[in-house]
């Protein structure tokens, strides 16, 4: 039986996958989309052909030989998007993995290699099939070659041997040369002859057979407008034929006994799962247990305890403790046989989830000491844009590793390798003293914020929850008069046929169900109908009674407080989340809002404090952008929203109105989150002209400003990332990218980032000065820039001075920052 050849047209392929596919990115932000598609052909190729002998032909370079011929040659062609640029070098990565040859060579394109693998494998006696979307190809098919075309992007094939071809086309595959150089090509900017398209080229051939005959019977060649355009193209005719057609001789130097489809590199286990190929992985034939007793040997050399010393790494699991390093391990349920090793400070340990670590122990009533590093954290600031980090993830991340993710004693000894690889990688960044002075310090801080809770009055949440259902019934009762009859408020399509068939609103956005009637649609029709105003309290009312009312109420422990969990490793930008309750979305602007606030209260004989930073990012931008206007505010202690009113609209400080300090206090904040001469119009509801107006003076009199804002995006667009004062790191995947949308979003976050996130190192930094500090007060809360604590009545007068000190000066920067504190009985009314 004929051995079987494959060559895949590497270029072809994963160039209409990405055109086919969605633009596809792992959490990292590597576009995937095309390497996607192409791997997925390959797996069909391999299951379904099983061939004998495989490879991969690729372009080199940009110029080949061509060039010499017809300069202009593909000249037309668009850059390659960025988006696919940094997928071609995953793409030689993963058939490295694969051990599937590539062939690329310079002065040469992909079709000159295919053709030459197909000639040498004739040569040989093989058959030879090629995989591409390039139909050029279709001049290779012979006896022996077969070309499997894909069409509709990549999810359909059509295969072509001799008799399919030429009963499609009428033509032998030797032929669709002549046709080209006859019709030309756009793609590849090969000129043919104007005025012939493909029918007219088509018929001249099957009518003479080749490009020479035509022109030998010219004058028999169609009608006299045709003969006339074929005549003063006849030499672009015959360069055209000589670009397109294959070369079969080109320099490859190949075997095909090393072309075999070989067993896959164990590291192609880890790769799929680096760029999230998940549907993918049970394709490759890979025993966990092989890869383990290889991890084995290649680990095994390392001496744990000469590389770290007396260093051990440390996991909890339910009520079992595993500690060990990769040479020793030990794992118990009874905390006190080694409490002694715990609490030992000189025992160095690497740990994942220091928080979650800390808990555990206290409960048992150990103090853990001696802990050095913790991978969870370190996971995050290395990668701030996961949605999650897993000890597994970091397994394969760091060591190639694939983990069970039930090996708990694994897990606990692999924790010191870990370590070694992300430290390096701290440092690289820079990353040391956010991560033991601040992040790692941290983590103490909010457990023992977790472990305090705050007190919340269940009768007044109850009493609220009946206020809110009684204001929800008179709500729902004004919706309905607008209606034919009673319907389901909270039902999208019930709501969708009163609004856009009953009162003929104009339906803004449709889904794949009906109408839409989200916020941003309700949004888009406030002047519309006065319907629209209710359902937007109703929903507002709706969720603060589901949400806080009642949810608060379920959350309340046996203590009588809640205890909300803060997350670390959640925000790409480093600020903090809560969940269970969330108490950084209580939507304090408005009153009902507020009215929650008021559950959260101080026990008898007690007070709560509230500090919270004074137009802490304001500050911050005047400090990075070392703008002299806006520095000069800050430090004469003016009002900056009135000033920049003042600066913006050119009138004196005294003379600026309610009106233009609000438009200057939305332009402040709109620049700090990148905001559009169109986001801007629509917070302000003023047309677009003027919002831009309003920015483009903003610009003339805060240069500085400006060239913040051009360096931060320009310096992100060459490194990929920006950085907070404490240099926090994150990655802006889309800020090349040829899509506008994607790319102006990038750059908004690339302006905000190193402001909010700074914003948010210097709170983490003061909640650690002040836990360091020791004072008479145990902080409860953290919600952005406000931080709450309970203090005794007694207490008070020595508290204020000392915590708001240390919130003032956990950082010098260009202009001072400024702590506002007030002190109530609750949250809400303090004064």
């Amino acid at each position: 039986m004929m051995k079987k050849a494959v060559i895949i047209d590497g270029n072809s392929l994963i160039y209409r996958a990405f055109f086919a596919l969605p633009l596809l990115q792992t959490s990292k932000g590597e576009y995937t989309n095309g390497l996607y598609g192409f791997t997925t052909m390959l797996f069909k190729v391999i299951e379904e052909e099983k061939p004998d002998y495989i490879a991969v032909a690729l372009d080199k370079g940009k110029k080949n030989f061509r060039h010499e011929t017809f300069p202009e040659y593909k000249g037309h062609r668009p850059k390659m998007p960025v988006e696919l640029i940094g997928q071609f070098k995953l793409l030689k990565e993963m058939l490295e993995l694969m051990k599937i040859n590539y062939f690329e060579l310079d002065n040469y394109e992909a079709d000159d290699i295919i053709g030459t693998f197909a000639q040498r494998a004739k040569e040989q006696g093989y058959y030879t099939l090629i995989v591409s979307g390039d139909r050029d190809v279709l001049q290779l098919v012979d006896q022996n070659v077969d070309v499997m075309l894909t069409k509709k992007g990549i999810s359909q094939t059509i295969k072509y041997d001799e008799k399919s071809l030429e009963k499609e086309f009428g033509i032998s595959s030797k032929m669709l040369i002549d046709v080209k150089a006859l019709m030309g090509d756009t793609s590849d900017n090969i000129p043919g002859v104007k005025g012939v398209g493909e029918k007219t080229a088509l018929k001249l051939i099957q009518t003479f057979g080749s490009l020479t005959e035509v022109y030998n019977n010219l004058d028999k060649a169609g009608g006299p407008k045709l003969r006339e355009n074929l005549e003063k193209d006849k030499e672009m005719a015959f360069i055209s034929q000589k670009l397109a057609k294959i070369k079969l001789d080109v320099p490859l130097d190949f075997e095909f006994n090393n072309l075999t489809l070989k067993d896959f590199d164990q590291g192609l286990l880890a790769f799929f799962r680096r760029v999230e190929f998940n549907s993918l992985i049970p394709k490759i034939n890979i025993l966990v247990d092989e890869q383990e007793n290889d991890f084995e040997v290649k680990e095994g050399k390392l001496n744990i305890k000469e590389l770290l010393g007396n260093e051990y790494g440390i996991l909890w699991q339910g009520d079992i403790l595993y500690i060990g390093s990769y040479d020793e391990f030990y794992k118990t349920t009874d905390f006190e046989k080694i409490k002694e090793i715990l609490e030992n400070e000189e025992v160095k340990k690497i740990c994942f989830d220091y928080k979650n670590l800390l808990h555990k122990s206290k409960e048992s009533g150990i103090e853990v000491k001696g802990v050095i590093f913790d991978t969870l954290l370190a996971a995050y600031l290395l990668e701030p844009d996961k949605s999650s980090y897993s000890i597994e993830d970091l397994a394969q991340n760091y060591l190639n590793f694939s983990l069970n993710s039930e090996d708990f004693e694994r897990k606990a000894s692999l924790l010191p390798i870990i370590y070694l690889e992300q430290r390096n990688r701290i440092e690289a960044m820079g990353g040391e003293f956010l991560l033991y002075q601040i992040e790692m310090p941290l983590s103490k801080v909010l457990c023992d914020m977790e472990r305090e809770g705050i007190h919340v009055d269940k009768d007044y949440l109850e009493k609220l929850s009946k206020e809110f259902d009684e204001q929800l019934g008179i709500l729902q009762e004004k919706i309905w008069s607008y209606s034919k009859e009673k319907f389901n408020i909270n039902s999208p399509k019930q709501l969708g046929t009163v609004l856009f068939e009953e009162l003929n609103l104009p339906p803004l956005k449709k889904t794949k169900t009906g109408y839409s009637t989200d916020v941003t649609v309700l949004e888009g029709l406030k002047e519309a109908h006065p319907i629209i105003d209710y359902l937007l309290q109703y929903r507002t009312l709706a969720k603060l009674k589901s949400t806080y009312a009642d949810g608060l109420i379920a959350l309340i422990k046996e203590d009588g407080k809640l205890h909300t969990t803060f997350n670390q490793t959640i925000t790409a930008t480093g600020r903090l989340s809560s969940t269970e309750p969330n108490l950084q979305n209580i939507p304090i602007r408005l009153e009902e809002g507020k009215k929650i606030r008021k559950a959260f209260i101080a026990p008898e004989g007690y007070t709560l404090l509230s500090f919270d930073y004074s137009q802490i990012e304001l500050r911050i931008l005047a400090h990075m952008s070392g703008d002299s206007n806006l520095i000069e505010g800050f430090l004469k202690g003016q009002d900056v929203h009135q000033r920049t009113a003042s600066e913006v609209f050119g009138v004196p400080l005294a003379q600026v109105t309610e009106q233009q300090r609000r438009h200057a206090k939305a332009v402040n904040f709109g620049i700090v989150y990148g905001m559009s001469d169109f986001g801007l119009a629509q917070s302000l509801s003023i047309p677009r002209k003027e919002a831009k107006d309003y920015i483009e003076r903003y610009f003339q009199r805060y240069q500085g400003v400006k060239r913040f804002i051009d360096s931060t995006i320009s310096l992100c667009k060459e490194k990929g990332y920006v950085e907070t004062l404490f240099n926090r790191r994150r990655y802006i995947h889309e800020i090349n990218s040829s899509n506008f949308n994607r790319r102006s979003f990038a750059e908004r976050a690339a302006i905000n980032t190193p402001i909010q996130g700074t914003a948010a190192d210097i709170i983490k930094k003061a909640m650690v000065d002040i836990y360091n500090s020791k004072p008479n007060a145990k902080m409860l809360l953290q919600v952005h820039d406000e931080l709450v604590f309970l203090v005794e009545n007694s207490k008070v007068n020595e508290v204020i001075p000392k915590i708001k000190e240390i919130m003032e000066n956990t950082i010098k920067l260009a202009v001072p920052l400024t702590v506002d504190y007030k002190i109530g009985r609750n949250w809400m009314e303090m004064e």
